[in-house]
C-alpha cells in the first residue's frame, strides 16, 4: 500500500520502486526460483485527491507500470510487458520463470476493489502452475492460452488480466524456445555440429552419478594428427573440412550406444554406457577410423568407484598420450592388451589360433634345415592377427600357459605331417613366453607335450630371450632349461644383443643357438654394421654356439652375413610365415662361402619386418 502522504508523481514513483524491491526482497528467499529485478516507472499523473483511482479516472489519464528488463542470476532474459490500468487496480505482474510476483497499489480500501484483488491473488498459483507446466513441457502454449481464455469467458478472471496473462504465456513460450536454442549453441561445436567439451563434461558427471553397478562407462578420445601443420600449410577452412568429415565418419560408424563430443583442434572423445556383457563394442568404438589421409591415435578409460569427470578426463588423454608415443594410427598398448583380454579365452576354446612357419636356412649350403613356429590370431572380425597385439594381453590375463601349450601341440602334428609327406626338418623353434619359463611346471608340460606326441625331443628349439634368462629368476629359469636340455631339446637365445646379457654369464646358460635381431642386420651403415656383426659371430663362435641372424630381406645381406661366418639365416628372403607343408625345403641357391658373386639374384625382393 501506498502511504496517503506522498506528493507528486516523482515521489509516487520512487515510493512504489522501494514497496516492490522490499517485496521482492522478501518473497524471493522463500522461493526455489530465481528473483526478478524490477524497474517501476509511473507516466503522468494529475494532483492527487483523496482518491487516487477516482482521480485517476477523472483525468483520464492511464497510470503505466512497466516491467524492464526482468533478468534471473543467470543472466537471461525473462519478460518485457507493459502493464496498463486494468480494472481500477495498478498492477505490477513480474514475472520469471518459477516466480510470480503480484503487487497491488492503491490508497483506497475499496471493497470491490479489495475482492478484485483477491480474485487476481487467487489466479497466481494457477498461473504460477501453467509457467511451471510450460516449462517442464507438461503444458502446450496452446493449451495454456484456452485455459485462460476458458477462465475469462466463465467470468472468474477480468478480461484485461486474461489478455496480460496470455502475453506472458506466449512470452514464455517464446523465452524457452530462445533459451534452448541458447543452450544448443553453448554446448556444440559450429564446425562440427557436434556436442562439444562442455556437454561432454555435463554428460560424464550425469553418467558417472547414476551408473548402476553392472553397468561400464567408458571414455575414449581421438586425435586426429597433424591438424596443425595442415593449418600452417592450407588454412583454417581446409582443416575444419577434415575435422567435419572425421565427425561424419566417427558418427556414421560408431555403435548407437555411443555419444559422440568435438573437443577442440583435431580431439574427439566417444562415451559408451551400457552392461558389461557389451565392453568389446566400447572397445571396438575406441579404434581409430582412417578418413582420407588423416592418420588417429585413441586412448581410453573406463570409469571406476568414486571417480569424477576430472579423473576420468585425466586418464583418458594419459591413455592418449601413449599411444601418440607408440606411433600413428595405434591404440594405447595397455588398451590393446586389455580389449583382447575377453576375446582370447573364447578364441582359445573355438580353436582360433593358427601356427605357420618360416625357414632357417644353413648359410654355408643354402638348405632350409629347421623352421620357426609363428602363432596368429585368426580374429573372427579382424582377420589374422599378429603376436605382438595379443601376447602381452595373453601374459597378463594368465592366458599364456594355454597358449603356450596350443603352439606345442599343432606345432608337433604339423611336423608330423609334414615328415609323412616326405619333407623332413631337423629343427622346429618354438618361442617361449618369459612367464611360462618361470612356472615350475613349465619342463613338465614340455615333456609331457612330446612323450604324448612322440615328438623326438633333439628336433626341437626353444627360443627364449636375453632378458627372460637372465631376469630376477635367473636361477629358476637355467634349472628348467637344463633340465630340458638333458632330456635332447635344444635352446636358443632370441633377439640377441637387444638385451642386458652379461657376455661373463652368457657362457654359463644352457644354449645352443645365437639369434643374432634383425636391427643389426638392417643397418645401413657398414661402419657401424660389420663391426657389431663380427663381434657377435665371434662371441658366440668362442662359446660353441651357432649364430642364426634375422631379417634377412636382401642377396647382399645374406653374402654379407656369410662372409662373416654366421652359420644360418632367417628372413623373408628366405620365405613368409606360411604352411609347414608349402615350405621349400630344397636348396634356395645360395653358394658356399667364397663364392657370392655367383648368386643368382630373385625376380622380387619382398619387403617388411620379419
Amino acid at each position: 500500500m501506498l502511504r496517503r502522504a506522498v506528493r507528486g508523481p516523482r515521489r509516487l514513483t520512487s515510493q512504489v520502486e522501494a514497496e516492490l524491491r522490499g517485496a521482492l526482497r522478501v518473497l524471493s528467499p522463500r522461493s526455489t526460483a530465481r528473483a526478478a529485478f524490477v524497474v517501476v516507472g509511473v507516466g503522468t499523473l494529475p494532483p492527487l485527491g483523496r482518491d487516487l483511482g477516482g482521480g485517476v479516472a477523472a483525468g483520464g489519464e492511464l497510470a503505466r507500470v512497466a516491467i524492464g528488463n526482468a533478468v534471473d542470476v543467470a543472466g537471461v532474459p525473462l519478460l518485457v510487458l507493459p502493464v496498463r490500468h486494468l480494472a481500477g487496480v495498478y498492477l505490477t505482474l513480474a514475472v520469471s520463470a518459477p516466480l510470480v510476483v503480484v503487487a497491488t497499489l492503491t490508497t483506497t480500501p475499496d471493497p470491490a476493489l479489495r475482492a478484485s484483488t483477491v480474485v487476481m491473488l487467487t489466479m497466481v498459483p494457477v498461473f504460477a502452475f501453467m509457467l511451471w507446466g510450460r516449462r517442464l513441457g507438461l503444458l502446450s502454449t496452446t493449451a495454456s492460452v484456452l485455459g485462460v481464455a476458458a477462465a475469462a469467458a466463465a467470468g472468474l478472471v477480468p478480461g484485461g488480466l486474461a489478455l496480460a496473462m496470455c502475453v506472458c504465456l506466449l512470452n514464455s513460450g517464446l523465452m524457452l524456445g530462445w533459451a534452448a536454442h541458447t543452450a544448443e549453441r553453448l554446448e556444440h561445436d559450429p564446425v562440427t555440429g557436434l556436442p562439444n567439451r562442455r556437454a561432454l563434461d555435463r554428460r560424464l558427471g550425469r553418467d558417472l552419478g547414476r551408473a548402476a553397478s553392472d553397468d561400464v562407462l567408458s571414455l575414449a578420445v581421438l586425435d586426429v594428427a597433424g591438424v596443425r601443420h595442415l593449418n600452417d600449410v592450407h588454412g583454417r577452412a581446409v582443416v575444419d573440412g577434415l575435422l567435419h568429415e572425421v565427425g561424419g565418419v566417427l558418427g556414421r560408424r560408431l555403435p548407437d550406444s555411443a555419444a559422440l563430443f568435438h573437443l577442440g583442434s583435431g580431439e574427439f572423445a566417444v562415451v559408451l554406457t551400457g552392461p558389461r556383457a557389451a565392453a568389446g563394442e566400447r572397445r571396438e568404438a575406441a579404434r581409430a577410423v582412417p578418413v582420407r589421409d588423416a592418420t588417429m591415435s585413441a586412448g581410453l578409460a573406463g570409469a571406476e568407484p568414486g571417480d569424477t569427470v576430472a579423473r576420468l578426463l585425466s586418464r583418458a588423454e594419459a591413455s592418449l598420450a601413449r599411444a601418440k608415443a607408440a606411433g600413428p594410427d595405434r591404440l594405447d598398448p595397455f588398451l590393446v592388451a586389455d580389449a583382447v583380454v575377453g576375446e582370447l579365452a573364447t578364441s582359445l576354446a573355438d580353436g582360433r589360433f593358427t601356427v605357420l612357419f618360416q625357414p632357417i636356412v644353413d648359410l654355408s649350403t643354402g638348405t632350409t634345415v629347421a623352421a620357426e613356429a609363428l602363432v596368429r590370431w585368426d580374429h573372427p572380425t579382424r582377420g589374422r592377427v599378429g603376436p605382438d597385439e595379443f601376447v602381452p594381453a595373453a601374459e597378463r590375463a594368465g592366458l599364456i600357459h594355454e597358449l603356450g601349450r596350443l603352439v606345442l601341440r599343432q606345432t608337433f602334428a604339423a611336423v608330423h605331417a609334414a615328415d609323412a609327406a616326405g619333407h623332413r626338418l631337423q629343427r622346429v623353434n618354438v618361442n617361449v613366453s618369459a612367464l611360462e619359463l618361470q612356472r615350475p611346471d613349465f619342463g613338465d608340460d614340455v615333456l609331457a607335450a612330446l612323450a604324448a606326441t612322440g615328438f623326438d625331443p633333439v628336433r626341437l628349439v626353444l627360443e627364449v630371450t636375453e632378458s627372460a634368462v637372465l631376469g630376477e629368476r635367473e636361477e629358476d629359469v637355467v634349472r628348467v632349461l637344463s633340465r630340458l636340455r638333458a632330456h635332447g631339446v635344444r635352446v636358443a637365445i632370441d633377439d640377441f644383443g637387444t638385451g642386458y646379457s652379461s657376455l661373463g654369464r652368457l657362457g654359463r646358460l644352457p644354449v645352443d643357438f645365437l639369434k643374432v635381431d634383425k636391427s643389426f642386420v638392417w643397418t645401413d651403415d657398414p661402419q657401424v654394421r660389420d663391426p657389431l656383426l663380427t663381434a657377435i659371430i665371434r662371441l658366440a663362435d668362442s662359446f660353441g654356439l651357432v649364430t642364426v641372424a634375422e631379417g634377412i630381406e636382401t642377396w647382399d645381406q645374406a653374402e654379407l652375413l656369410l662372409g662373416l661366418g654366421c652359420g644360418m639365416g632367417q628372413g623373408y628372403l628366405f620365405g613368409r610365415p606360411g604352411d609347414l607343408a608349402d615350405l621349400d625345403l630344397a636348396d634356395v641357391g645360395l653358394p658356399a662361402h667364397g663364392t657370392a658373386g655367383a648368386v643368382p639374384q630373385p625376380a622380387a625382393e619382398p619387403g617388411g619386418p620379419v
